[in-house]
């Protein structure tokens, strides 16, 4: 199963629910398998609950297709002690299944509930679409994209991209949680240098030539 990563970027804010701008990772168009999985990323600005915190949690997904649209809502828990100043993120995995070859729309909706304040109330606060295409055979569809490796990971000083099947890269960008370009450079073979970022976690874009494009998450520790 080839694995496709949908990347969704969302903030919730202190005092209001709003939503960031969301980044997909592939273009418009593209072929995928027939089985789709997908991530969504979702970054909140503190902690939550007593110690040991967590970030949020997610206690359920619901998916609908109508026609051709993909309907997606992801729900979050938010409910405990807010630990401000300390921001998190998260990773959740979808696996969507089985889509017969033709043309799809995707929509996503992000919902949360504080079960302490309102438990019977789950609020809708961000949403993006985004549109593939699905086809059983195609040359695309048989590129790996799992070639590309980043090492090490997490990263203190500098990393470096492990080509596996000599893909043929343009460029790299690396965007931080709230969809901001940090830097984007062409790529040379070398080692990236990332010593003076910040700790915590990225969104590393790999751009190849034919237009294709690979998502990591890289985590800067010293």
């Amino acid at each position: 199963m080839k694995k496709i990563t949908l990347l969704f970027l969302v903030l919730i804010s202190i005092g209001q629910i709003r939503a960031q701008q969301i980044t997909n990772t592939f273009p418009d168009s593209i072929h995928i398998q027939t089985n789709m999985e997908f991530e969504i990323l979702t970054t909140f600005p503190w902690n939550v609950g007593p110690p040991p915190h967590f970030c949020g949690d997610i206690f359920g997904v619901s998916d609908s297709l109508i026609g051709n649209t993909i309907i997606y809502d992801f729900y979050f828990e938010i409910s405990g002690v807010k630990s401000f100043g300390s921001s998190c993120a998260r990773w959740d995995t979808i696996n969507h299944g089985v889509l017969s070859p033709g043309n799809y729309t995707l929509i996503g909706f992000w919902n949360y509930r504080d079960s302490i304040v309102s438990p019977d109330t789950t609020f809708r606060y961000a949403s993006d679409t985004i549109s593939i295409y699905v086809s059983n055979t195609t040359s695309i569809e048989k590129k790996a994209r799992n070639s590309l490796s980043i090492s090490p990971n997490p990263i203190k000083y500098k990393f470096k991209i492990w080509n596996k099947d000599d893909q043929r890269i343009e460029k790299i960008e690396i965007w931080d949680l709230t969809g901001k370009l940090i830097k984007s450079i062409p790529y040379d073979l070398n080692e990236i240098d990332v010593s003076i970022l910040p700790n915590g976690i990225y969104v590393l874009k790999i751009i190849s030539t034919d237009g294709s494009i690979t998502i990591k998450k890289i985590v800067k520790s010293n």
